[in-house]
């Protein structure tokens, strides 16, 4: 600054240092990634993120040995050639796309070998993420039976006869909806929705999902028909166990499977769910069954012959 005074004067200075700070370059605002688990373990992947970039390029790094279908990677519904860097590292070309609006990144891609231990794209430049939603789909022949990881099941529980089934609390149409919205034309939005689904639909939502392993979700399941039998054996062994007890011991041991049952609810809720089937209530149900006419055939002719050998 050049001043010039006259006469009597005095100049006061006062200055501030501003330090610039780094700022996100990348920030994924809505997501959904869906996961369809095959019999021949074989994971089929979309991943679909609502973002904005001030990158050129936009690394991924997917978990695992993947494959890919004819077009992987579409930005606003338009294909797009995706580049391979590093072992499990891609990039996405986003030259063209302006800094500060919202586009649309569509991924699809196979995973091998990841069995029920599910891992999400992730992006070494760490951008800021919000909320993430996880659509499983299991073979209907697996029970799930409960999971962990840093994800909230968005899960309702369907009743069907005795047996209780989970499902997701939203369907991936509006989750598609809530991402995509202002982005696609109609054509768009019917080549989003082209990913094909098939199974048990489990729905799993997070903020700020870690990156690599400690992002895993881990689902726990096991075959309905192992489940099942396995219960009913179990019922109806533990049933003819107690035949010759007397009704105070039975009533005891009912009570203890009921505190079981109670207990298995509060610390682990789906497996006490997936638990309560058919099967369980035909066991319980072949055991009073067996109890009743064991009091008929055995236990009353006894008390009967005692009361006479009394008198």
């Amino acid at each position: 600054r050049a001043l010039e005074f006259h006469d009597d004067w005095a100049l006061h200075l006062k200055a501030t240092r501003y330090e610039a700070k780094d700022v996100k370059a990348t920030s994924i605002e809505r997501a959904l990634v869906q996961m369809v688990v095959t019999r021949g373990d074989i994971t089929s992947v979309q991943a679909v993120y609502r973002l904005r970039s001030a990158r050129q390029r936009l690394a991924i790094r997917l978990p695992g040995q993947v494959d890919f279908d004819t077009q992987p990677l579409r930005l606003n519904g338009r294909p797009v050639p995706l580049e391979k860097g590093a072992e499990h590292e891609y990039f996405v070309p986003l030259t063209g796309q302006a800094q500060n609006e919202p586009f649309l990144l569509e991924l699809r891609y196979i995973s091998r070998g990841s069995g029920l231990r599910l891992e999400c794209p992730s992006f070494p430049q760490e951008p800021a993420v919000q909320q993430v939603y996880l659509a499983v789909y299991l073979p209907q022949e697996l029970s799930y039976l409960g999971s962990t990881g840093p994800w909230n099941d968005e899960l309702v529980w369907v009743v069907n006869g005795f047996t209780t089934t989970p499902r997701g609390n939203r369907s991936s149409a509006l989750i598609y909806d809530w991402i995509a919205a202002g982005l696609l034309d109609q054509a768009q939005q019917n080549t989003l929705t082209s990913f094909a689904t098939d199974g048990r639909h489990l729905l799993f939502s997070t903020l700020r999902p870690p990156a690599g392993t400690d992002g895993q979700l881990r689902i726990q399941a096991v075959r309905t028909v192992t489940l099942q039998l396995l219960l009913l054996v179990l019922g109806v062994g533990i049933g003819l166990a107690l035949v010759p007890a007397r009704l105070t011991r039975r009533v005891l041991a009912v009570g203890l499977i009921l505190i079981g049952l109670v207990l298995v609810g509060v610390f682990a809720p789906s497996m006490a769910r997936a638990m309560i089937t058919n099967a369980t209530a035909g066991g319980a149900t072949i055991v009073f069954v067996i109890w009743g006419l064991w009091y008929v055939v055995v236990t009353r002719p006894r008390e009967a012959a005692a009361r006479a050998g009394a008198a």
